[in-house]
């Protein structure tokens, strides 16, 4: 019934503002429709840019409000204990995607949060900044895997996220927030954060068995530099994966060396083109 309610006063005002920009200026007009298409945009766009959104067309294989009862022992996980299994999860992101570690997932890109580090650090994002990096792992599996967020589940994440801003609102100007309103909030943002990990958890484990086929290349060409740096340092870690399911820990170091990988990040790598010669020589130039 929210939901119901919610599309039709949507509906409702979309009607009201078409009728208004019809009798409007042509300026007036244009700005009228760019919000209108703001508006139905920004119910599936939380919390990624509206150009990035644009470009997202995949659907989650269950939604936040089917978590519980599709997914209950993810759910069970992530609102119990919600730091183990983000870290847990944002190693099994970085496993499919082949990236490097990046703290947020690169959402902060400033000074050394822009940088790769140690894998060991993301344990530390996850029991120092639990609510950052839960929403990292769903930036990474919605850019990456081509995920849109519903009505439904947009509405949700507003919901907690107003809630619990009315409440540090209203503890800044003075005012005393009774401990059960704290409570509820509280049960809330618990409640959501597993619903979101069992979601992402799951849409994690239905790519790994399908197979991850790569970022789409029209949803990388709207990140942030950052963002496409890290997604182009994947391939590498692409080829060391697939030769590991094939070959084990041999066949990784295969495919990892059959892909030009280097040690180090960002540096740039060298190839030699040429006609291959007897004994495994080959006659060419080398390129950067």
């Amino acid at each position: 019934m929210p939901s119901t309610r919610w599309s039709m006063h949507m509906c409702t005002f979309e009607i009201r503002c078409r009728r208004t920009v019809s009798a409007a200026t042509p300026a007036a007009r244009d700005l009228g429709q760019q919000l209108s298409e703001g508006g139905r945009g920004s119910r599936r766009g939380m919390p990624i840019k509206q150009e990035v959104v644009e470009q997202l067309t995949g659907k989650w294989q269950i939604g936040l409000f089917e978590a519980p009862i599709k997914a209950p022992h993810w759910c069970l996980a992530g609102c119990c204990c919600c730091c183990c299994m983000v870290g847990k999860q944002r190693g099994d992101i970085l496993e499919v995607i082949g990236e490097p570690y990046v703290c947020c997932g690169g959402m902060f890109p400033c000074g050394p949060l822009s940088e790769p580090q140690d894998q060991n650090c993301m344990w530390a994002e996850a029991f120092c900044c639990t609510s950052c990096a839960i929403s990292a792992n769903r930036f990474l599996i919605q850019t990456r895997f081509d995920r849109e967020n519903t009505c439904c589940d947009d509405c949700i994440l507003w919901t907690v996220c107003l809630a619990s801003w009315a409440v540090c609102l209203v503890q800044c100007v003075g005012f005393d927030v009774p401990q059960e309103v704290e409570n509820v909030v509280d049960c809330m943002v618990m409640s959501v954060n597993g619903c979101m990990l069992a979601q992402q958890q799951h849409e994690l484990e239905h790519v790994r068995s399908t197979g991850f086929t790569g970022v789409n290349p029209a949803i990388k060409c709207m990140l942030a530099p950052n963002q496409q740096h890290m997604i182009s340092q994947g391939g590498a870690g692409m080829a060391m994966a697939a030769g590991a399911a094939v070959g084990g820990g041999a066949g990784g170091a295969v495919g990892y060396s059959a892909y030009g990988g280097q040690p180090g990040y960002g540096k740039p790598q060298q190839q030699t083109i040429g006609q291959p010669l007897a004994n495994g020589i080959v006659q060419g130039h080398v390129v950067r």
